[in-house]
Parts: C-alpha cells; sequence; structure tokens
C-alpha cells in the first residue's frame, strides 16, 4: 500500500506539470497573437508596395509614350535636315519603396564598437600609403 507522502508527492508533480502546461498554452497563445500582428503589417506593406508599383507602371507607360514621339520627332528632323524642336524627355524620379517593418525586440549591434576599425591604436587610417 502507497504511504501518504507518496500521494501527495505524486499529487504535487501533477499539479505541477498542469501549472507548466497552462503556462505553455498561455506563451502559445501570446506567440500566435504577435504573429498574426506581424502578418497584418506585412499585409499592409504588400498593398502599399502593389499601390506604388503600379504607380510607377503608369509613370513607365507615360514616359515611354513621350519617348516615342520625340524619337519619331527626332528621325523625321534628321531627314529633313533640321533641328528637333524639343529636348528628350525624361522619366523622372520614381517613389520610394517603403521600409519594411521589423520585429521588436530585435538588436542592431553593440553601440560600444559602433565606429570601431578594428585596430588596437587610436590612429587613422590614410588609405593604407605611407606618408
Amino acid at each position: 500500500m502507497p504511504c501518504k507522502t507518496h500521494i501527495t508527492e505524486q499529487q504535487g508533480l501533477a499539479a505541477q506539470e498542469e501549472k507548466q502546461k497552462k503556462r505553455r498554452k498561455v506563451e502559445h497563445e501570446k506567440a500566435l497573437e504577435w504573429d498574426k500582428m506581424d502578418c497584418e503589417k506585412c499585409q499592409k506593406q504588400w498593398e502599399a508596395q502593389s499601390q506604388l508599383m503600379e504607380r510607377d507602371k503608369v509613370q513607365k507607360e507615360a514616359y515611354h509614350k513621350e519617348l516615342c514621339l520625340w524619337e519619331a520627332e527626332r528621325d523625321l528632323a534628321k531627314l529633313e535636315k533640321q533641328q528637333l524642336g524639343w529636348k528628350k524627355p525624361t522619366r523622372g524620379e520614381l517613389e520610394k519603396v517603403v521600409e519594411k517593418p521589423k520585429k521588436s525586440g530585435v538588436s542592431n549591434g553593440n553601440c560600444e564598437n559602433e565606429g570601431d576599425n578594428g585596430s588596437s591604436d587610436n590612429s587613422t587610417s590614410n588609405g593604407g600609403s605611407e606618408v
């Protein structure tokens, strides 16, 4: 017949295991919530980037139409031995892509080593030439 202390130890271990299971479940649910938030951020980023690409596509198409007109006029001016009436069109700058969201809590390096070129002394490099 098992003794009372053995039974209470088993009950204590079972209670600890139950607490650990609950804690792991809560941690898992928190991790899923964080992943869902990251996924939503990525989805918004993707939508913004696809809209940007569409605007860039429209701008490029307009540029190519103007360029074709300019080339036709340039060729005609060459045939007639005349000077071209207007300068070659430029595409212009495209919109910049927005930076991708980063997960929080990620370290970008050690602040103490910023600007360190690996040398032990405090002298500056002169580009490799010896003076």
